[in-house]
């Protein structure tokens, strides 16, 4: 996510795999490596995930990485913006850990998917101590 790359109209993909990667050359990320990036990264990543997410929105199945959910409500004013609406998504796959990164991204796809039947979620291995106590107020 070092470039930014275009995406104009990709309303006719049924499908979409999103994956995030903080360094090409890191093959094992963990959410630590996320949890370390400075504030400015984050709020980066977090821009262009959504753009990818508008740029998917009529995706009928559609997965998402880790690191994708990690850094996807990053941004301090993502929440405040018009969310992209994934109507027609009805089968969501997400790779997730249980941090708060991970738990608040996937309460925020859920609300803006609202006809989804089925959801797949294979838990990563977070190596953090603590989730947080306060995951939900951000929602």
């Amino acid at each position: 996510m070092t470039e930014d790359f275009s995406l104009e109209n990709l309303s006719s993909l049924l499908r979409a795999q999103l994956k995030m990667r903080v360094r090409e050359e890191e093959t094992d990320e963990t959410a630590e490596t996320y949890s370390l990036l400075h504030v400015e990264e984050k709020a980066v990543f977090a821009k262009r995930m959504m753009k990818y997410l508008r740029a998917v929105h009529n995706v009928q199945r559609l997965t998402l990485s880790s690191g994708f959910l990690e850094v996807l409500l990053q941004d301090p004013g993502t929440l405040s913006r018009q969310p992209p609406q994934l109507c027609n998504l009805e089968i969501l796959n997400l790779e997730m850990r249980f941090t708060s990164g991970c738990l608040c991204s996937i309460a925020y796809l859920l609300k803006t998917s609202p006809i989804i039947t089925t959801l797949k979620l294979q838990s990563k291995e977070s190596n953090l101590a603590d989730v947080g106590d306060d995951w939900e107020a951000g929602i």
